[in-house]
């Protein structure tokens, strides 16, 4: 009797543990499960996206792309200036010659700087003229390290521009 019990027992559970048939209705539920959290996951990520970056890297790049001959020609020009750049007691000196090495004086130079890693902190500074083609500039940045500065000297119906990558450290 007690054995008799006892499989009965084993009965129950292994009744209870069998699993469920799988159903048409069951493939479909699971189905729409499956691909309505891949759609609600897709809506978030997308929606996300949209919301922290507008994707634009330069604006108006088609017709920017169509101005490259204009670029060209005006790189072209720039190989008749030769150049030099120093930068020293948060002085920058720039030192223009015509191709046949006489000064370039009486231009009209300027600066932007750019501070690559944090936006915000732009400025513009235009040169003092020195003599023999020198121009300078007191650079006051409001932040320490890593910047660019975009040089611009026009001259004769000439424009002439150089970027120059320097670090600054104020004077303590």
């Amino acid at each position: 009797m007690f054995l008799n019990l006892s499989h009965e027992r084993n009965k129950m559970t292994h009744a209870e543990q069998s699993p469920k048939k799988l159903t048409g209705r069951r493939v479909f539920l699971y189905f729409c499960l499956f691909f309505g959290t891949v759609a609600i996951l897709d809506f978030i990520f997308v929606s996300l996206a949209l919301r922290t970056h507008t994707g634009t890297v330069i604006e108006h790049s088609y017709k920017r792309g169509l101005d490259f001959n204009t670029t060209l020609a005006e790189a072209e020009s720039m190989a008749t200036v030769q150049h030099k750049i120093t930068f020293s007691d948060n002085v920058l000196t720039w030192h223009l010659k015509d191709i046949s090495g006489a000064p370039i004086e009486n231009a009209n130079v300027s600066a932007k700087f750019i501070r690559e890693t944090t936006s915000g902190y732009d400025f513009d500074i235009p040169f003092t003229a020195g003599k023999d083609g020198k121009y300078f500039a007191k650079v006051d940045a409001p932040l320490n390290g890593a910047w660019t500065a975009k040089l611009s000297a026009t001259f004769d119906d000439e424009n002439f521009q150089y970027a120059y990558p320097f670090i600054f450290e104020k004077e303590k």
